[in-house]
């Protein structure tokens, strides 16, 4: 032991760290005074005044104490877990605006999201020093534990640290914002903390700002935070723990819808059904508005977290297709209201039952809902949409989420009944083609057909539909103009300019196609336009109830049967016949058929006006393969010897022609096939060849007159092959022989 310095030690004794000392090294004789050095460590004692002596070894005592070693200790140091507050992220040393008061839980509405917790801890016993102590951030799902370290910086931990550019990990905060903080400590981004910068003396309260990240949190779990020492040491008390609600999933219910009519404002006032009631009567750009809510449970949706969608089906169950951007060819689109920006808040609730306010949509995806939406509100949507033609029936819609997501349930959904204004065909008029928008030269009475002779000829048709029931939008219907031989049908689209239809478009040089007309028809009200092909344009101007609007056709003769009556109709544009038809254009071809096969019957005798069957000789036949121009059969011939004859009889014609379809395939170079002309089936003269050029494989019309040398009372026509490429191939179809 040291002795007092008022007293002089004579004998040096040891150097003792633990009980018992070592052996007495030297003597001591009587009167002198031994030296002893022992090492003693505070192992947390309890505050209190300690005295210390030596014992022999054996634990007795020595004979006599004069002095006993005093030492005091003073109180423990305590720390306590007091206030917090939760801030959002700013990348700063001051955090975002503060999300709550003081000591209050909070509730966080979706993955992603940093926060900012400020906390402070108080000191009792002792001071803190400064440079005493570093902390850790911890998390748990009850007071009681587990407790979990908030993880590193890009962990995978529910809670993990953020990384703001801006300030540095562990710099001292420059402003407390607790109410009940002394000292500022350190700004923290990951644990552990800095050591702490400032020292805290007995009574203060120290705060430290943590920022978080919800990383992979639970949902319906409320989440814990507490401060420990650097080594995982609890405080010694909390008095309370930072605390985030993550609610159950967000649910999202289409409630109530109701239907208005159309203004350029976003709150419409003209109401067309009662709440969650069907609107009938959407005729052909209609524009309509649905006010519609969605119902918000299991969690909040805050401002700006969630944009929508809206679409439309024939049936609740799908398929649900997006409502079209304005202009667009859907069926259901939206529209442009120039006096309201797409996106604008609406400023009046319309529904029952709605709680919020949220925006004006012309168009798809929504604007992000502008106002937060708790559980168990309401909130309420603007929708804008354009009846683009819908075909007649009930049509449904539906809100999504922006990426096409369903919505988790339906309570009702807005419906709509499109119509179709009542379309009937009534009266017609044949004129003689002009290069002039307008004819004037008529080929007949109005709503009287005639005879053509003339394959080639082109034609205008004036006819006129009359709309009754609602009246027909401008803009609303295109139609095509078809052709058949029954006025029951099949019916035939008339083709395009230049096309192989028996009877197309006709391209006049000087007025445009779609021009506008002036009325011929004593019943026309509306001039709508000109048309050289299919489809016409959408109607240039609205036609009333019980008005009819007139339509001006170019049609040629591009090879119609002779001696065959022809039947013409308009219907809408995707050939869906008008409601009735009172007229049809009629037009007869009067050049009389001597003879004609279309070989549906499958073999050598089939057709009529012929002296005898055809004569096959080769490779050719009557076949079913390789699609024939119309029917089931076609004939063909192939190889270098295929070679089909017919006789018939032309004694006392004045002009023939020979008219049919064909079609060379597979042609090489210096294949042919030709069609030759005769009066006793031996001698041929050839009056035209297919080539290599002509081998597209595509049936294509022909018009040929036979010459005047071949016309006896038994004369032949043959076709015949000269291809050696065995591919090669030769078909003839809807063959007529005509003349007078």
């Amino acid at each position: 032991m040291r002795i007092p310095s008022s007293v002089t030690s004579t004998i040096a004794s040891t150097f003792e760290e633990v009980n018992p000392s070592a052996s007495n090294p030297n003597t001591i004789n009587q009167g002198e005074l031994a030296e002893w050095d022992w090492v003693l460590q505070n192992n947390t004692a309890p505050a209190a005044t300690y005295f210390f002596r030596m014992v022999k070894a054996g634990g007795a005592p020595l004979d006599s104490y004069v002095r006993f070693p005093q030492i005091t200790t003073p109180p423990p140091l305590i720390l306590t877990q007091e206030d917090y507050r939760w801030h959002g992220n700013d990348d700063d040393l001051e955090p975002g605006q503060a999300i709550a008061p003081e000591n209050s839980a909070i509730a966080i509405f979706s993955t992603g999201l940093v926060l900012r917790l400020r906390m402070n801890i108080e000191v009792e016993g002792v001071d803190l020093s400064q440079g005493a102590q570093a902390f850790k951030l911890q998390f748990a799902t009850s007071t009681s534990g587990p407790w979990t370290d908030v993880g590193a910086i890009g962990s995978g931990a529910a809670w993990a640290g953020f990384d703001n550019p801006d300030p540095d990990d562990g710099d001292e905060i420059d402003g407390d914002l607790l109410s009940t903080t002394d000292v500022r400590e350190s700004y923290e981004e990951e644990n552990p903390s800095a050591i702490n910068p400032g020292s805290i003396e007995v009574g203060e309260l120290g705060e430290w700002d943590w920022v978080v990240f919800d990383n992979d949190t639970e949902l319906d779990t409320i989440y814990f935070f507490r401060m420990v020492k650097a080594d995982g040491t609890p405080l010694d008390s909390y008095t309370r723990f930072p605390q985030i609600t993550v609610p159950a999933a967000l649910d999202i219910t289409q409630q109530d819808y109701r239907w208005y009519g159309n203004l350029a404002n976003a709150d419409p006032v003209i109401v067309l059904a009662p709440e969650n009631t069907e609107l009938a009567g959407a005729t052909p750009l209609s524009v309509f508005r649905i006010r519609m809510n969605l119902t918000i449970d299991g969690r909040a949706m805050p401002a700006g977290s969630q944009a929508f969608k809206l679409q439309y089906a024939t049936s609740t169950s799908g398929p649900w297709t997006d409502v079209g951007a304005i202009g667009s060819g859907e069926t259901w689109r939206g529209f442009n209201n120039g006096g309201v920006a797409d996106g604008a808040d609406i400023t009046a609730l319309r529904l029952a039952a709605s709680d919020v306010l949220e925006t004006y949509e012309e168009r798809n995806p929504s604007a992000p809902n502008t106002n937060t939406v708790n559980p168990g509100q309401q909130a309420e949507w603007d929708w804008v949409v354009q009846n683009n033609v819908a075909s007649p029936g009930t049509y449904f819609f539906r809100m999504v989420t922006s990426d096409g997501s369903p919505l988790d349930e339906y309570t009702n959904y807005p419906e709509i009944n499109a119509v179709m204004p009542p379309l009937t065909q009534q009266d017609y008029r044949w004129y003689q083609n002009e290069n002039d928008v307008n004819p004037n030269s008529p080929l007949a009475g109005e709503n009287a057909g005639f005879a053509t002779a003339a394959p080639g000829a082109i034609y205008r048709i004036r006819m006129n539909v009359e709309v009754t029931g609602v009246a027909l939008p401008l803009g609303a219907l295109a139609f095509k103009l078809q052709y058949s031989t029954d006025t029951s049908g099949p019916w035939t689209d008339v083709g395009n300019i230049n096309s192989s239809g028996l009877w197309r478009g006709f391209n006049n040089s000087s007025p445009t196609d779609e021009d506008p007309i002036s009325l011929r028809l004593a019943s026309s009200d509306v001039g709508e336009s000109y048309e050289e092909a299919n489809p016409s344009r959408v109607n240039r101007n609205a036609i009333a109830v019980g008005s009819r609007g007139e339509w001006d056709w170019v049609v040629q003769n591009n090879g119609a049967l002779g001696d065959t009556t022809y039947f013409f109709r308009m219907v809408q544009a995707d050939s869906t016949p008008l409601n009735a038809y009172t007229n049809f254009p009629t037009l007869s071809t009067i050049l009389p058929a001597i003879a004609s096969d279309d070989f549906e019957s499958g073999g050598a005798s089939g057709g009529s006006g012929w002296l005898g069957p055809w004569n096959f000789d080769g490779d050719a036949k009557v076949e079913q393969k390789d699609e024939p121009h119309q029917g089931s059969f076609h004939l063909r011939l192939k190889r270098t010897n295929g070679h089909a004859d017919r006789d018939l009889d032309l004694f006392g014609k004045n002009s023939v022609r020979v008219q049919f379809w064909a079609k060379a395939d597979k042609f090489s170079s210096g294949d042919t096939a030709t069609l030759s002309a005769s009066t006793d089936g031996i001698t041929y003269e050839i009056v035209e060849t297919w080539t290599i050029s002509d081998s597209d494989g595509e049936y294509h019309f022909f018009d040929i007159e036979l010459p005047a040398s071949s016309y006896s009372s038994t004369s032949f026509i043959a076709f015949d092959s000269n291809m050696s490429d065995k591919k090669a191939k030769f078909f003839i179809d809807e063959l007529i022989v005509i003349g007078d």
